[in-house]
């Protein structure tokens, strides 16, 4: 995390926090998705698969970076969580 002058260490709940995001309030889906927009959670599937598909290459080929074992942890424990 980040404050005015520095960066400080996340919590170790965080990752779980903020992972299952699908599951967050949107705003779009709060205003009922008006004009028949589309859902902001849409726009997250690719990024998102992307993310899985790095961290998972990287473990496949034993590319081990700085807390990326510990997502692909998390990733791989909750992806139904992470990915509905």
């Amino acid at each position: 995390l980040v404050s005015l002058n520095s960066f400080a260490p996340v919590t170790d709940n965080w990752m779980s926090d903020v992972a299952c995001i699908f599951n967050g309030d949107m705003t779009c889906c709060a205003r009922q998705h008006p004009h028949g927009a589309r859902c902001d959670r849409e726009s997250l599937i690719t990024p998102l698969i992307g993310m899985f598909f790095d961290l998972y290459t990287k473990q496949k080929a034993g590319i081990h970076g700085e807390g990326s074992d510990e997502v692909w942890s998390f990733i791989e424990a909750g992806k139904d969580l992470v990915f509905p």
